[in-house]
């Protein structure tokens, strides 16, 4: 009986245990998935002005987005090349565009960056994978151009072409020939041996006329490999772009003569180790001051004239120099190029080229008195160095970061002291005069100026100068950038026969 209990006790206790109790909710949604997202205007690349009015355009696709007029998108606008974003819509519709302008602003390039959040909180960004580039009004446009030389004897040469600009202003127009099938356009006809359609005050219209008296220039012309480009510039600037300071034109005394100079834009700051270390892949610097806002030094003339061209093709400008017949960009020249002082005069610089480079010794002089701001000082900004220039009494013989002293009647900073300056000219005789000029052709030097951490208080003046040969690195040598103002070029090669464009 004992056990026939314990059965029954048992089978009571497992039916117990196997009752159950469910209870099913109503239907319900997840989403564990990002919404899809993608940009496309603007995606980079493009140009705008100020003052452009469209839109931004975007794909958003997500199965739990609100219905509009709900808001599920916000956008943000940078026009400091990606520097720094503000918002310029918050929580909008997923409408795919919206209504936008470029506002006036200080820099010249820009990027839109955008989010989107579905109604569980899950969000996608994405921005635009390039910067825009933003300028003030459309640059004037030279198209159609055509070159033939007269086959009468006279040897002249007519140079015809349209010149359109949007504000229909008046234009100068300049000439530049190359003879190296475009690699470099070196050679800038007298021009006084140009008549027509060519100098100020041109107006925009077709079948614009040069006619060039080529038979009476000292260099002669045999060949079918020459090339013409036609420039205009309408004389409006955009912003100056990133850390580089607008100088206008003007004119000084150098002590030897008057110069002239066309306006230009120059680094407000040496170009600094972090600057020179994003484009070069390598940081030369080292003893003598090390940090992201320190100048760069311990590099040759050659490192500079390389790190221009390699930042202008970085950024999408036209670069300003030229190796030999090698063309422009630094990937393509010979190996060993920089290691022979003698290989200097093979660097060739296209004057109207957009992209970076180094500042004509007047150009800097210039900008180093303080331009047409100038108040006679003896160094650049002031006549007491300790103010403006960091040199061997105050430096503890070590480089310093920007700005750290005051900046000269332009803006400009550390002109005297810190690291000496490389810039263009061949070092040779009295410094030149005239018209935006260049210095001379030949010669073993090029010029660095405005003194450095380790120099007396006169090397530090801006009319001290020296010279230094293209390959030597010193702790002591720098750089500042240069580029010109907003100029159009028109660069159209002869490209019918042979015959019918030799010059």
């Amino acid at each position: 009986m004992k056990t026939l209990f314990l059965l029954i006790m048992a089978a009571l206790v497992a039916s117990l245990g196997a009752l159950t109790s469910e209870g099913v909710s109503s239907t319900v949604s997840f989403d564990t998935v990002d919404p899809s997202l993608s940009l496309t205007q603007p995606v980079g690349g493009e140009t705008f002005y100020i003052g452009y009015e469209g839109e931004i355009l975007w794909l958003a696709s997500d199965s739990h987005l609100p219905a509009s007029p709900q808001g599920c998108i916000d956008l943000w606008a940078s026009y400091d090349g990606g520097g720094s974003f503000a918002a310029i819509a918050s929580d909008i519709a997923n409408s795919g565009s919206y209504a936008w302008s470029i506002p006036e602003n200080p820099t010249t390039q820009g990027r839109v960056k955008i989010e989107v959040t579905d109604t569980f909180g899950n969000s996608a960004n994405t921005m635009s994978s390039a910067n825009f580039t933003i300028q003030y009004t459309p640059p004037p446009e030279v198209s159609n151009v055509t070159v033939a030389q007269r086959t009468d004897g006279s040897k002249i040469i007519d140079i015809y072409y349209d010149l359109a600009d949007a504000n229909n202003d008046p234009c100068e127009v300049s000439v530049a020939v190359s003879d190296d099938n475009g690699a470099s356009f070196a050679i800038t006809p007298t021009s006084t041996l140009l008549s027509g359609d060519i100098g100020p005050d041109i107006m925009p219209g077709t079948g614009k006329h040069i006619v060039w008296q080529a038979g009476s220039e000292e260099e002669d012309y045999d060949g079918d490999q020459y090339i013409v480009k036609v420039t205009a510039d309408d004389g409006t600037n955009p912003p100056a772009p990133g850390e580089l300071l607008y100088v206008a034109g003007g004119s000084f005394n150098n002590g030897y003569g008057i110069v002239e100079l066309s306006d230009f834009y120059l680094g407000k700051y040496e170009v600094t180790q972090a600057q020179y270390a994003e484009i070069m892949g390598e940081n030369p610097s080292s003893g003598y001051g090390v940090g992201d806002d320190y100048p760069a030094y311990s590099l040759s003339w050659y490192d500079a004239i390389e790190y221009c061209n390699r930042r202008s093709i970085a950024e999408g400008l036209t670069p300003c120099y030229s190796y030999s017949s090698y063309g422009y960009d630094p990937d393509d020249w010979p190996s060993g190029w920089k290691s022979s002082d003698s290989n200097h005069t093979n660097v060739h610089c296209d004057w109207p080229s957009e992209g970076y480079r180094l500042p004509t010794e007047s150009e800097w002089w210039f900008a180093a008195r303080g331009g047409n701001d100038y108040q006679g000082y003896q160094y650049s900004g002031s006549n007491t160095l300790s103010e403006v220039g960091w040199y061997q009494d105050n430096s503890g013989y070590l480089t310093h970061g920007k700005g750290g002293l005051q900046s000269n009647e332009l803006g400009t900073y550390d002109m005297s002291g810190n690291v000496y300056e490389l810039v263009w000219d061949i070092s040779g005789g009295t410094p030149p005069t005239g018209n935006n000029p260049h210095g001379p052709t030949s010669g073993t030097y090029r010029v660095r100026r405005g003194g450095g951490f380790t120099s007396y208080a006169y090397q530090c003046t801006t009319y001290a100068r020296f010279a230094v040969t293209p390959t030597t690195t010193d702790g002591a040598i720098g750089f500042r950038i240069c580029r010109i103002t907003n100029e159009s070029k028109g660069a159209i090669p002869l490209n019918k026969s042979k015959e019918e464009n030799r010059l």
